[in-house]
């Protein structure tokens, strides 16, 4: 914060190779490999902005010694800072929009956040805060399977983040020709040059 006051509740996403972490709240004392490490801020409290449109840290980790970075927000009470969730529904075989599918958006920690409804062209918007959000199908288009995977998706401040979600038709069957299959000739193993 400009005024040199903590602020809490600052959400960051870190990357340290080889590995990637659950998102961090702050205050927040993190140890880390030496080597190169990145963090990106995906959310703020309501209230505040970041002062660095971006929200992108990185740096370098040395051995013995610890490092400190600060994150710097800004008072923002008037307006909130929000971006916004595209989301497209489609058939998986055929690329066709569908129409009715019901998904429950709720953050990374597990709470609601909205409900969304694909309309006649397959799509449906949101302006969300922004951080970490899951994308869960609690109803399928009539005549299509349910999706049971949740779509994870990082949503930034003005911004738009585009997901697309397919399903199956209820009785899709794939279609099998062994006929068409080309028959495997020789696999080189050890040195070929």
């Amino acid at each position: 914060m400009t005024s040199g006051e903590d602020v809490s509740g600052v959400v960051i996403q870190l990357s340290a190779p080889p590995h990637r972490s659950q998102p961090i709240t702050t205050p927040a004392q993190v140890t880390l490999p030496v080597g190169y490490f990145r963090f990106t801020v995906i959310g703020v409290p309501d209230g505040y902005r970041l002062e660095d449109p971006d929200g992108v840290y990185e740096g370098t980790i040395e051995r013995g010694r610890d490092q400190e970075r600060q994150i710097r927000a800004v008072a923002n009470p008037t307006e909130p800072v929000l971006g916004t969730l595209g989301l497209t529904k489609r058939d998986r075989i055929t690329g066709e929009p569908l129409r009715g599918a019901i998904f429950r958006v709720v953050t990374c920690s597990g709470n609601y956040a909205v409900t969304m409804t694909s309309n006649a062209q397959g799509v449906a918007y949101r302006d969300l805060a922004p951080g970490c959000y899951d994308l869960l199908e609690d109803a399928a288009p009539a005549g299509y399977q349910l999706d049971l995977t949740p779509h994870r998706v990082w949503i930034k401040r003005d911004t738009e983040t585009d997901s697309t979600v397919y399903d199956i038709p209820v009785d899709y069957v794939a279609p099998r020709d062994p006929e068409a299959r080309v028959p495997l000739s020789s696999v080189p193993s050890g040195r070929t040059s």
